[in-house]
């Protein structure tokens, strides 16, 4: 009975992943992004953690440093251009330490 309250934890959360996933989505659109359905999973994924601030905001901090070095990453890759085994060895420590780091 305590999460039917308006200002319960659950409808607060509930309340901030909807907005959120709306506004993502939306926001994706516009811009003509050709995958709006990956803002609304990263917005409920960070935002599943609910009111808790530092759980919620560690894991933001980390998926914002992980998307940038990603992002380096591949950038590195584009300019280099490797033959089939380098990149395949690229790609094999690239999910590796993924698997590492997300556990």
């Amino acid at each position: 009975y305590r999460s039917i309250h308006r200002y319960s934890h659950s409808t607060l959360t509930a309340q901030k992943v909807f907005w959120a996933s709306i506004l993502s989505g939306m926001i994706s659109i516009a811009f003509g992004l050709g995958r709006p359905d990956w803002a609304i999973v990263s917005a409920v994924l960070v935002l599943q953690w609910g009111l808790e601030k530092v759980p919620g905001s560690v894991r933001a901090l980390h998926r914002l440093l992980g998307s940038i070095i990603s992002l380096g990453i591949f950038a590195l890759v584009y300019i280099t251009q490797p033959a089939a085994w380098p990149l395949l060895l690229i790609l094999v420590i690239c999910q590796f330490y993924a698997e590492i780091f997300v556990v």
